[in-house]
C-alpha cells in the first residue's frame, strides 16, 4: 500500500484555501457560552503544579476564555487535566494527578459534582445510559461509576496501565499500554471476558466503521510504528497502514463515518482510503511539539495544539470553512499542555 504524505490540505480533504489571522477579542463578562459554536481546549498544565485549566473559544463571537472552570467556578481544576467526555448532558473532566473528575455543566460550566476516590485516573467511557467505566494509570483496575450522582459502584481487576477505550458490539475494548494487548470487557457483568493481542503496545484507539475500530501501535525496531483497523467481531487486524515517521501515533479521533481519522504524531494529521490503498495528509509542514487536535464535522473546523517545550503557553491553531474552497485560520494562545481538543 502507498502510503502518500502531503504538507498542506489536499483535494481529498478540501481545495486549497486562503488564510488570514484574526485575533480573539478580551474576555467580555459575563462570558457567552452558545452550544454548537464552542471549541473546549483542556491544558494539562505541570505536573504537580496543580494549574492544570480549560479554556473556551466561542467560534462566533471570537472571544477566547483562557480559564473557564476557574473563573465560572471559583475554583481550581486541580493537577494535571488528562480528558473530557460529554455524557447525559454533562462534560466529565478527568483530572489525573488529583485522582478526580469533576463534572460541569457545559452550557454555563455550571459545576454539577466532583468524582473522587481513584488512584489516577484517565478516560471515562459510558457504557450504558447510568453507567461509566474508568481508566486508570496505576490502579490495576478499570472504575465502574453508576448512580444519581455518580460515585464510584465497583471496579474490574486487570493488570497494567488502562488508556483509552470504545464501546463496539456491546464491549468495552480498552487500551493497556503495559502490555501488547487490548482488554475486552462486558458491560453487562462487569467482567474482563477477552483480549486480543497486538504486534506491539498500542497508543490509542476510536471507532471506525460498522464493528472495525482504529488501533495506534508503537511498533518493534526496525518497524515504524503504525495505525492497525482491527474487526471486532473476528479480532483480526484486517489492515495495516504505517506511518513512516518514528513519533507514535495517538489521540485518535475517527469522522462520523469511520472511514477517516484525525490523529498526532510529528504533525496533526488523517488517514483516509483511496482507491489504491491509503493516503496520510499532514496538515501543517511547520515545526512544532504538536500534541492535540479536533475536528467539528458539522462546521467543517480543525483544530489542533503545539505544546511547544510543556513550559511555554501552548499555541492552537483553528481552520474554520465558510465553504468549498475558502476559509481562515485563527491562532489562539493556549494554557500549559494544551493536549486535548474538543467541540460542542
Amino acid at each position: 500500500m502507498k502510503s502518500i504524505f502531503l504538507y498542506l490540505f489536499t483535494a481529498s480533504l478540501f481545495l486549497f484555501f486562503s488564510c488570514e489571522e484574526e485575533t480573539a477579542k478580551p474576555v467580555e463578562k459575563p462570558y457567552g457560552i452558545n452550544p454548537g459554536s464552542m471549541l473546549m481546549v483542556g491544558n494539562e498544565g505541570t505536573f504537580r503544579g496543580g494549574n492544570a485549566s480549560v479554556s473556551l473559544y466561542n467560534m462566533e463571537s471570537k472571544v477566547w476564555l483562557a480559564d473557564a472552570f476557574s473563573s465560572f467556578t471559583k475554583k481550581s481544576l486541580g493537577d494535571v487535566f488528562q480528558s473530557a467526555t460529554f455524557w447525559n448532558g454533562n462534560a466529565h473532566l478527568v483530572v489525573n494527578n488529583s485522582g478526580k473528575i469533576e463534572v460541569i455543566k457545559p452550557a454555563n460550566f455550571e459545576q454539577v459534582q466532583t468524582i473522587s476516590g481513584f488512584t489516577s485516573p484517565r478516560f471515562l467511557l459510558p457504557v450504558s445510559e447510568t453507567k461509566a467505566y474508568v481508566s486508570d494509570l496505576y490502579a490495576n483496575k478499570v472504575w465502574v461509576v453508576s448512580g444519581a450522582p455518580l460515585a464510584i459502584s465497583g471496579s474490574i481487576p486487570v493488570s497494567g496501565w488502562t488508556e483509552d477505550m470504545v464501546l463496539v458490539n456491546n464491549k468495552a475494548w480498552i487500551v493497556n499500554k503495559s502490555r501488547a494487548v487490548l482488554m475486552i470487557l462486558d458491560p453487562t457483568t462487569d467482567q474482563l471476558v477477552d483480549s486480543m493481542e497486538l504486534p506491539s503496545k498500542p497508543t490509542s484507539i476510536a471507532k471506525a466503521s460498522g464493528t472495525k475500530i482504529w488501533v495506534g501501535v508503537e511498533g518493534v525496531l526496525p518497524e515504524k510504528p503504525s495505525i492497525l483497523l482491527v474487526e471486532t467481531s473476528g479480532k483480526f487486524i484486517e489492515r495495516k497502514f504505517e506511518t513512516s515517521s518514528p513519533v507514535l501515533p495517538d489521540k485518535f479521533q475517527a469522522s462520523i463515518s469511520g472511514d477517516s481519522l484525525f490523529f498526532v504524531n510529528d504533525k496533526p494529521s488523517m488517514i483516509s482510503f483511496t482507491a489504491g490503498g491509503y493516503s496520510i495528509i499532514q496538515f501543517t509542514s511547520v515545526p512544532g511539539n504538536w500534541s492535540g487536535i479536533g475536528w467539528n464535522p458539522e462546521k467543517r473546523i480543525l483544530a489542533y495544539s503545539d505544546v511547544k517545550d510543556y513550559v511555554q503557553k501552548s499555541k492552537i491553531i483553528v481552520h474554520t470553512y465558510s465553504g468549498p474552497s475558502t476559509g481562515n485560520e485563527i491562532e489562539l494562545q493556549g494554557g500549559i499542555v494544551s493536549s486535548r481538543l474538543y467541540f460542542f
